[in-house]
């Protein structure tokens, strides 16, 4: 198993870091370009959601890598405001544009490209761990 940590300051400018940092993790594996793609959509949207909305002082991230199946875990740490994103009722994807509310696209944009999506609330902090099996 592979464990890392980032930590940095919550600006959006930092999201080539997280990138980056994650593509570390990964590099010893041979991953398909579609994975890639599906977990760095789920990677911006959960960090520039706490980098938009938290008013968190700093963000850590981690990952870990296990096999067998192959598969990254990567948890987003905050000191912001707690907020459960899970608690919100998915936006219906059904309606016509002009009839939906603005906000709530993201989660289930992350939803459809992770396997797994958790949250806790622990010391203070919110931890949004998400898994994909690679």
């Amino acid at each position: 198993m592979i464990n890392n940590e980032l930590v940095v300051e919550p600006t959006n400018e930092n999201l080539e870091k997280i990138f980056s940092f994650v593509g570390d993790t990964l590099k010893e594996f041979d991953i398909s370009s579609k994975y890639k793609f599906q977990l760095e959509l789920a990677i911006e949207e959960i960090f520039v959601n706490i980098v938009s909305y938290s008013n968190a002082k700093s963000i850590k991230v981690t990952s870990n890598v296990s096999e067998d199946p192959l598969m990254i875990t990567i948890r987003f740490i905050d000191d912001g405001v707690q907020f459960n994103p899970l608690e919100k009722e998915d936006a219906d994807v059904h309606l016509d544009l002009d009839e939906k509310p603005i906000g709530g696209l993201g989660l289930i944009l992350v939803k459809n490209n992770v396997n797994e999506i958790s949250y806790e609330y622990i010391d203070n902090k919110n931890a949004l761990t998400i898994k994909k099996t690679l």
